[in-house]
């Protein structure tokens, strides 16, 4: 683990990169340190896959803000009203200091594409695949609904706000996030085969080259 004084220099060079909605509010998507390419090389075989909060998070924003009357017409205010809030939960700073802070340096902020579209990325750039669960996965149940009602797919929705992290000591880390009073999920871990698949009780998913965002089928 490295210690405070090297975290610090490294969170120094870390600059905030914006990025702004279709409603022209600026939030905190990424940081510096994860755009650079060698972010995502480093997954070894037995490593473990962290997930920050909650997948499908802004995409759940956007589809209560923009189709909020249209979802009204199932759902009961409060359903929107909380998705609405989820904007809360879109900076990942905290998360990335703290696991750069652990130590780790393979992670992806997670955007469009959203969860699949992570797991990809991650594992094609250390020429690695994995093996992930779905029950595992953390989701709100907002997402659920939302994605529902418009028949797409959360694990394919834009998901800024949560970080993938991969890791040699999960719990650990978990530990640092609970400390922080951030949630994080173990979903998989990291194997040598290429393949990339999430299991759903005796069911296997092969996760596919990503293509274009879930949230496209709704808004354009």
């Amino acid at each position: 683990m490295k210690t405070g004084k090297e975290s610090e220099s490294i969170s120094s060079r870390r600059p905030v990169l914006k990025n702004t909605d279709n409603k022209g509010a600026a939030f905190n998507l990424s940081c510096a340190y994860l755009s650079q390419k060698d972010c995502l090389i480093g997954a070894l075989p037995g490593d473990s896959i962290v997930v920050t909060k909650w997948i499908g998070l802004y995409g759940s924003v956007l589809l209560a803000e923009n189709r909020y009357d249209e979802l009204r017409s199932r759902y009961p205010a409060f359903i929107m009203d909380d998705a609405i809030g989820f904007r809360q939960f879109l900076s990942i700073d905290a998360e990335v200091k703290i696991a750069l802070e652990h130590g780790d340096r393979c992670m992806y902020a997670c955007g469009e594409g959203g969860l699949y579209a992570g797991l990809w990325n991650v594992t094609r750039a250390s020429g690695v695949g994995m093996t992930g669960y779905y029950k595992d996965i953390p989701i709100k149940q907002e997402t659920v609904e939302l994605c529902e009602f418009y028949d797409i797919n959360p694990y394919k929705l834009r998901s800024e706000g949560s970080l993938i992290v991969v890791t040699s000591a999960p719990d650990e880390l978990k530990m640092m996030y609970a400390d922080a009073g951030i949630p994080s999920s173990v979903i998989g871990y990291i194997t040598e085969h290429k393949e990339r698949i999430l299991i759903y009780a005796d069911e296997k998913k092969h996760i596919q080259k990503p293509a274009r965002d879930e949230l496209s089928k709704v808004l354009c």
